[in-house]
């Protein structure tokens, strides 16, 4: 997908390069993420395994926990 130009000095010259990104569909994504079971593991699990390893998000922290 083309974003537009970027103007680009280099060596005493400016230049207009064109800039191009991509789109991620990040529903899609999410949802692909989430039906692999080792990833739905660690979602649901929420606990330490044997190695000390575990996976955190904002419903962990202090703020949610008093209110």
């Amino acid at each position: 997908m083309y974003l537009g130009r970027a103007v680009i000095k280099s060596k005493g010259k400016i230049t207009a390069q064109k800039r191009y990104g991509i789109c991620v569909p990040f529903k899609e994504t999410v949802k692909a993420l989430l039906s692999l079971p080792e990833v739905w593991h660690w979602v649901v699990r929420r606990n330490a395994d044997n190695s000390g390893f575990k996976m955190r998000d904002n419903c962990d922290g202090s703020y949610v926990a008093n209110h």
